[in-house]
């Protein structure tokens, strides 16, 4: 059931905003502030945040789980992942990155950081800005859907939900323990993600990037997938400068390397439903 939930999600994700009527997160932001509320301490609230709505739901489901011979229980599980997925369009983002790098001019990629990517401004002026940008991207696209399925499939939707529920909470709250929560939930998915960007990629020049980071348990997910995916592309771990970074083909090689990443993370998914 856990995999036709998946499949339904995700065709409904393909056909646009259908399922952007379920990603409603005034809800959280009301619940977190009345928990603030009561005097706890952030961790405690974060995880009271997180936690509470899920274990609710993981209820809710365990009880439905037979009616309508598990129809109900079918549709839950999917709006839930359906919830649980990113925010916004993304392609649409990468498409206005690339758009921004074609003009040749700094000045529409720094707008486009600030506005569709919350940067500080000081990271505009610095060296490495589009390396930046290409972390930020990478972490983004990586977030909004395999460390969605990567949980779902192991702790089924409830896993899903806290997971973003977790990035939302560590987003609005960056001075809270949960990103430091949230850097060792994403420490295996982001691995896998990257083991599989080494099977549609270079599998030669990114598998030691990859496994260089199996035993680096404080390197963010942002560097170690970027790092990665670059390798596997034959890109190199980092740009030689940003003078000399052709941002815009390299924007379109990860886009690229992402769709296909997609596409085999579905195949093993498949091979695994059906062997096992």
């Amino acid at each position: 059931m856990s995999f036709l939930a998946m499949i339904a999600a995700l065709l409904i994700r393909q056909m646009g905003d259908a399922g952007s009527a379920l990603q409603q997160d005034g809800w959280f932001r009301d619940w977190c502030r009345w928990l603030a509320g009561l005097g706890m301490p952030g961790g405690l609230v974060c995880a009271v945040a997180v936690i509470l709505p899920s274990m609710a739901l993981w209820w809710l489901l365990g009880k439905v789980h037979w009616w309508l011979f598990g129809l109900l229980w079918l549709a839950l599980a999917t709006a839930a992942l359906l919830y649980a997925f990113g925010r916004g369009a993304y392609q649409d983002l990468l498409a206005q990155y690339r758009n921004s790098c074609s003009e040749g001019d700094s000045e529409p990629l720094q707008q486009f950081a600030l506005e569709r990517l919350n940067a500080d401004p000081e990271v505009l002026e610095a060296e490495g800005f589009h390396h930046w940008l290409q972390q930020r991207l990478c972490y983004l696209g990586y977030q909004r859907w395999f460390a969605v399925l990567f949980w779902f499939l192991l702790l089924g939707p409830a896993g899903a939900v806290a997971y973003r529920l977790l990035q939302l909470y560590a987003s609005e709250t960056p001075d809270s323990p949960a990103p430091e929560v949230l850097h060792w939930v994403d420490w295996l998915p982001c691995r896998a993600l990257c083991a599989v960007f080494t099977l549609t990629g270079d599998f030669v020049a990114s598998s030691n990037s990859l496994l260089a980071s199996l035993d680096d348990f404080h390197r963010p997910a942002e560097n170690v997938l970027i790092t990665v995916a670059r390798a596997s592309l034959g890109l190199g771990e980092e740009p030689v400068n940003d003078a000399e970074c052709n941002a815009a083909e390299e924007a379109e090689a990860i886009q690229g390397l992402f769709g296909r990443a997609a596409v085999a993370w579905v195949l093993i998914i498949s091979l695994w439903v059906v062997l096992f």
